[in-house]
């Protein structure tokens, strides 16, 4: 495994796991020791808060610098493709497929306006 290769030219100080002890903003994970204000790393726009007891990828940098780069726990979703995005929390899901289509599993509430093919529909309360 390449993450293998680095640690090994790093001298064990590249990346490692570990269970997140302090979800949140500031996280902390247990390692080798508690490694305490990580930074947390988010793909383009996307942030992911942690979660205690969370298995979490730590890339150490040689800055002395740590941060938490995302979940090991979970599994893929049959079906997935390459290139298709599935983010998840405990009670909801999404999926943007190649095609354009989203999968939604949850509740989904819009904040704003909403148009079906160029046609606004009116937001009514429920």
């Amino acid at each position: 495994m390449w993450m293998d290769e680095l640690d090994r030219k790093y001298g064990g100080a590249f990346a490692r796991s570990g269970r997140v002890s302090i979800g949140g903003a500031s996280p902390a994970a247990e390692a080798d020791t508690e490694l305490r204000e990580l930074k947390i790393l988010r793909c383009g726009g996307v942030l992911r808060m942690p979660a205690a007891d969370e298995e979490q990828l730590i890339l150490c940098c040689d800055d002395g610098e740590r941060a938490l780069l995302g979940s090991l726990d979970g599994e893929i979703p049959n079906g997935l493709q390459p290139g298709e995005i599935f983010i998840a929390t405990e009670n909801g899901a999404l999926i943007i497929k190649n095609s354009g289509k989203f999968l939604l599993t949850g509740e989904l509430e819009i904040c704003g306006s909403l148009s079906v093919n160029g046609r606004y529909v009116d937001g009514a309360e429920t």
